[in-house]
């Protein structure tokens, strides 16, 4: 037996090397300097019913530490810090932001 289940990926886009965003749906990335950029959601996405992924674009340089930390600023936006050995640094990069669905 399946069940139905109402989509869970709220938005999801890529930002490029600059901070710029390339495409988005459902949000608006805009580069707050650098290694931070700021997702503001089309729709509401509380902190303890979200998770929100970011990994390098294909095609962007190697980089051998990359990490991204995601702060919940609010329910509508999601602040994506960028770090490269330790360094706060703007790097090409996709994002997904996946809400758990509704009961």
């Amino acid at each position: 037996m399946s069940q139905n289940y109402p989509s869970i990926i709220s938005a999801l886009g890529s930002v490029v090397s600059g901070g710029a965003q390339l495409w988005s749906a459902g949000a608006t990335a805009v580069n707050g300097g650098a290694g931070i950029t700021a997702l503001t959601l089309d729709e509401a996405a509380d902190a303890g019913a979200c998770a929100i992924l970011c990994t390098l674009r294909a095609g962007a340089a190697p980089a051998a530490d990359v990490t991204f930390q995601v702060v919940h600023t609010s329910d509508t936006v999601k602040t994506v810090n960028c770090f490269e050995a330790g360094v706060a640094t703007n790097r090409a990069f996709d994002f997904m932001v996946l809400r758990a669905p509704l009961s």
